[in-house]
């Protein structure tokens, strides 16, 4: 009994070169995902959770969300 890692629905993000294995299989590499909302990003890091968070907020600025 135990756990058991399921390599088709696993994703890896790698910073770098490389491929991760599992029971001779290579996973799927993904180069951005989201995690409790924030993006993660393997070139930038958390470059475009930054870049996304400020466009979130100047479009309620600019926009009508926001009321003084």
């Amino acid at each position: 009994m135990g756990m058991k890692i399921n390599a088709a629905k696993t994703e890896t993000q790698l910073l770098g070169y490389g491929s991760i294995e599992l029971e001779g299989q290579d996973l799927k590499h993904t180069d951005e995902f989201v995690y409790l909302g924030g993006v993660m990003n393997s070139v930038e890091g958390t470059e475009a959770d930054v870049k996304q968070r400020i466009g979130i907020a100047r479009e309620i600025f600019l926009g009508e969300g926001f009321r003084r």
